[in-house]
């Protein structure tokens, strides 16, 4: 079961590498809405992982919680929500991200629903842009400062690789 949870792990970790290859393309297009959503998942994807890892830290173990990179019976997933109240929970991330987050989301859910309601223009989707943009460093840090806790500790999946040598 471990090995499954590993490779369920590094097709996440995969998709976190795809997403932020197609979120370059979208910011070079300028497509804020396409930026957005990626933006959205990227996140979403690193807050999982952080999970795990601040779980595997507090447990001493490797262990992978299923249900953060599963789908349920029904097709659905964590909502993301969610992710950000279990973070907050954990103290993956602090109140100030997780009010950064939620705020976000309400944003996003805003834009989305203005695009068919409203008069929310190309403006309020670049302004998500950005903000999310600032997110998404906070939690690439917060990411980074677990996974070198892990190695620190000699705890969980984090792992040191052979060095690099110079040419």
């Amino acid at each position: 079961m471990r090995g499954h949870m590993a490779d369920k792990l590094g097709i996440l970790l995969e998709g976190i590498g795809a997403a932020t290859l197609l979120l370059n393309k979208a910011v070079e297009k300028q497509n804020a809405p396409e930026s957005i959503g990626l933006q959205a998942g990227i996140i979403d994807s690193c807050l999982r992982v952080g999970l795990v890892l601040k779980a595997q830290l507090d447990s001493g173990t490797s262990d992978i919680d299923e249900s953060l990179l599963n789908l349920s019976d029904d097709g659905s997933k964590i909502p993301e929500t969610t992710i950000y109240q279990r973070c907050l929970d954990a103290k993956v991330i602090d109140q100030k991200l997780y009010t950064s987050l939620s705020q976000a989301y309400e944003k996003r859910s805003r834009q989305v629903a203005g695009k068919l309601l409203t008069d929310v223009d190309n403006n309020f989707a670049t302004q998500i842009v950005f903000e999310q943009d600032d997110i998404l460093i906070s939690v690439r840090a917060t990411i980074d400062h677990l996974e070198k806790q892990q190695l620190k500790r000699g705890v969980g999946m984090t792992k040191l690789g052979p060095a690099a040598t110079k040419r």
